[in-house]
């Protein structure tokens, strides 16, 4: 949908603004069954779930409910809606298809990381700093 574009490509400029060749923290809370980690990113104490959200330009499904921030996250997502910011403005939950239910390993894990190379808003590929790997 070409409408639902235009806030692809203002989430990838906010990822790109805040996260390409930064230095984050990742808190990962899960491991999919192909091994990729799902993470909470943190800018500084800022986290960028939260920045997406605020601004309209993410949503939550529930696909990988990240348990340590989901209940400000989802706090967060209905002042947007309340708000009509940015998707919000033209489309609602039923229309963004965010009806998901599959479920990811818990993991507790927490590192240092570089955002090394982005290939859109949620997906990114990370070196951990404090590794030789």
């Amino acid at each position: 949908m070409p409408e639902r574009s235009i806030y692809g490509s203002k989430a990838s400029e906010l990822a790109k603004t805040n996260l390409h060749q930064r230095n984050v923290k990742l808190d990962v809370e899960s491991i999919d069954k192909w091994g990729i980690c799902h993470s909470l990113v943190y800018i500084g104490n800022k986290s960028f779930a939260s920045m997406q959200v605020q601004a309209g330009l993410g949503y939550l499904s529930n696909f990988g409910k990240p348990s340590k921030a989901i209940d400000t996250l989802r706090d967060e997502q209905k002042v947007a809606q309340n708000n009509k910011e940015g998707v919000w403005c033209k489309f609602t939950e039923q229309t963004l298809g965010v009806s998901d239910t599959r479920t990811l390993n818990e993991s507790n894990e927490s590192f240092r990381g570089m955002v090394t190379e982005m290939l859109g808003p949620h997906e990114f590929y990370v070196q951990n700093v404090d590794s030789s790997e």
